[in-house]
């Protein structure tokens, strides 16, 4: 369920600037893409778009997969741990980082487009 709604997400991000261009296209004033703000939101999205498919997706995945490792492992006696929760938690650090970082960029991309410093 997790990831259908993550691909939901992932496409409503790319339809964002699909729109947003098609907009400033179609109001027939062109000189819009010679503002700085505009290209500075383009480079926000860029560094949005990186972080989640060099950071966050990868992170995901690699957590999946850990997780049906783990489900496999016999049961241990309390004090023992199974090494893979030590990952799982260094992968939910990172995930947690990264889409941190996504949600800082998200602001200074509704900043620019709100504002239009």
């Amino acid at each position: 369920m997790y990831g259908q709604i993550s691909q939901v997400g992932e496409a409503l991000l790319y339809a964002t600037v699909l729109f947003g261009g098609g907009a400033i296209a179609a109001s027939g004033n062109h000189s819009y893409f010679d503002r700085a703000w505009v290209f500075a939101a383009i480079g926000v999205f860029v560094a949005m778009v990186a972080l989640l498919h060099g950071l966050v997706r990868p992170a995901e995945r690699r957590y999946r997969s850990v997780m049906l490792a783990l489900a496999n492992v016999p049961g241990m006696k309390p004090p023992a741990r199974p090494p893979q929760l030590d990952e799982l938690d260094r992968l939910q650090r990172r995930v947690g980082a990264g889409m941190g970082l996504f949600n800082l960029c998200l602001l200074g991309a509704l900043y620019l487009m709100v504002f239009k410093p």
